[in-house]
């Protein structure tokens, strides 16, 4: 029978299937560990508002979200182009024939195209159904681009803080704000009670 993801894939269409299948990249991934992913969050910041999460803290959750089974395997990389330049970095898990939950995508916007494209192909590749996450305002005409469905869902999310400068970045659209923060990375949600 499936889960519902797959069920929902299997009766569309052949030619519409085909339309939904990513383009080849030209991108490669390599291997993104808590320093490699703190590097990249300061390069690829610009004057956005970044979380301030240490190497420590970072693998601490890496260590978490690699064992939360039930949404799948945890895939994390940083996407560079053929001449070795980062362009993003990219980390969710992959649940074949089902629903793949991005934790975060994070590029400047000039790079949203082809770290998108790799996601998208990723994902595919290792047989995954559905991409659900948060994206940057920045990938708005991006994804309108790419061979996919999207079903824009308004974000839940409390911000608090008695500084209304931060308030502000973040409800702007100025703060790469992912699912690393708050709850949302825990299996609290998804992992079966021992």
């Amino acid at each position: 029978a499936g889960t519902a993801p797959a069920r929902l894939l299997a009766g569309i269409d052949t030619v519409a299937a085909r339309r939904l299948i990513p383009e080849p990249v030209d991108t490669k991934a390599t291997p993104l560990d808590a320093e490699r992913l703190v590097a990249a969050l300061a390069t690829l910041s610009d004057d956005m508002l970044v979380p301030d999460d240490g190497p420590e803290i970072i693998d601490w959750k890496f260590a978490h979200m690699a064992g939360t089974t039930a949404k799948g395997a945890l895939r994390r990389f940083a996407v560079n182009d053929r001449a070795g330049r980062l362009l993003g970095c990219c980390i969710y898990h992959l649940q074949p024939d089902g629903v793949c939950r991005v934790v975060q995508i994070g590029c400047q916007p000039r790079s949203a195209r082809p770290v998108l494209a790799h996601l998208l192909r990723d994902a595919y590749d290792g047989g995954g159904g559905v991409l659900y996450g948060r994206f940057e305002p920045h990938f708005r005409a991006v994804l309108r681009d790419q061979p996919i469905v999207v079903r824009p869902w308004s974000p839940l999310m409390v911000v608090q803080s008695d500084q209304s400068d931060l308030c502000l970045a973040v409800h702007g659209g100025h703060a790469l704000i992912s699912r690393l923060e708050g709850e949302n990375w825990t299996g609290i949600f998804h992992q079966p009670l021992p």
